[in-house]
Order: structure tokens, then sequence, then C-alpha cells
């Protein structure tokens, strides 16, 4: 049963209920990122630029797309723990928060960074 009040996202084939907080752009507000394989975005209000996880060579590695969205910024090389996923950013813009899978057990850690500090590069 769907809740009485569901925004649905315009770019799926299918209609998918989500929360109702979520963001509906009209089909000429929407812009595709002129790359792929970057995935996991989360937004920066701070300089409205966006973090992703980019996989290329079966290696996930940290990017940063500032606006106007036409380029990618390397900010952390890929690790030998296992892939990054789930970047969170706080409110502030200050920090990311990267989840990661290490070992063989399916153990994880976060790992929080500066963004300032990634933001010189690897």
């Amino acid at each position: 049963m769907m809740p009485k009040k569901a925004s649905f996202h315009r770019r799926t084939k299918q209609q998918i209920p989500v929360a109702s907080s979520a963001l509906i752009l009209p089909p000429a507000k929407v812009k595709k990122i002129p790359f792929s394989r970057t995935g996991n975005l989360v937004f920066n209000p701070v300089d409205r630029s966006l973090w992703g996880i980019r996989h290329d060579n079966g290696y996930a590695t940290l990017v940063k797309i500032p606006e106007p969205y036409a380029e990618f910024i390397l900010c952390l090389p890929p690790i030998s723990d296992g892939p990054y996923y789930n970047p969170s950013i706080s409110n502030d813009g200050k920090r990311i928060i990267i989840l990661t899978s290490t070992g063989i057990r399916g153990e994880q850690a976060h790992i929080m960074f500066e963004i300032a500090d990634l933001e010189i590069g690897p």
C-alpha cells in the first residue's frame, strides 16, 4: 500500500515511490553528467559540488564533480582493503564519511576525511 503523499522520480521507467522530500525536476532541467561509472552521489550544499564513487577498471575512487558538473577531480585513490561506498557529507560541508568493506568476514569501516584535505588531491 502506497502512502497518500508519495513523490516519484521522473527519470526512471518504473514509477518508484520515494520520500516526500524528493525533488522532481521537469525534463528540461535534467542535466546529464558527461562521464559514466560514477555513482553513490552526494551533494555538498556549501560549494554545490557533487561527490561520488567512480568505478574504473575494477577500482573504486572518490571523485569531486564541481559545478557546472562538466569534469571530475580525483580526490582519493583506490585502497587495497576493499571498495568505497555510501559516502555522506556533514551538514557544514567540512567532512565526508565513506564506508568501506574490509576483511573476508564482511567487516566494515567508516573512514572520515576533512574535505579541505581531499581537495588537495591524492
